[in-house]
């Protein structure tokens, strides 16, 4: 009783000699078995977005648990994982993985950059044109940081080309 630290059972044998005012018998040995009464310590994942956004409530177990599912975002990001390290390079869980709950941990998103194809489609209108067989058009394009406000951001890099008419 007072003991709040968690425990196995235990299990000790009991010789027995020596006994004040009585007999012993053939079988002097006992088998005694200390009950824990004490649960299991909970320990906590705390959830960090690591650059996105949103929240997501710690989870609390004392058993193997599976994560919670990840309800963090990031513009121009897709969630790749969960890792012990910001940086990721510490122990790396996937989604809804089971985590042991053995001791608290943070868990920091990782985040793995979206890609896309960009088609560049470009129309010629209106009278007075050139002709368009072999017409090209001059073009630049900017490529910016998922998310950046492309009135204000430097590009990450520019890509020039020359555009001729489909077919020539």
């Amino acid at each position: 009783m007072g003991d709040t630290t968690y425990e196995s059972n235990e299990t000790f044998y009991v010789n027995l000699s020596s006994p004040a005012n009585a007999a012993l018998g053939g079988d002097t040995q006992g088998l005694g078995t200390i009950l824990n009464d004490d649960a299991m310590p909970m320990h906590t994942v705390t959830f960090n977005n690591n650059g996105g956004s949103g929240s997501m409530s710690n989870q609390v177990a004392n058993v193997p648990t599976a994560l919670t599912l990840n309800t963090f975002t990031r513009t121009g990001y897709s969630f790749s994982g969960w890792n012990t390290l910001a940086g990721g390079t510490g122990t790396a869980y996937a989604n809804w993985a089971n985590y042991s709950f053995g001791t608290d941990v943070t868990l920091y998103a990782q985040w793995t950059a979206s890609t896309a194809n960009v088609v560049v489609t470009v129309t010629l209108q209106g009278s007075g044109r050139p002709d368009p067989a072999g017409y090209v058009v001059p073009l630049t394009v900017n490529f910016f940081t998922p998310g950046a406000d492309v009135l204000t951001a430097a590009p990450l890099y520019t890509r020039s080309l020359t555009t001729a008419k489909s077919g020539s």
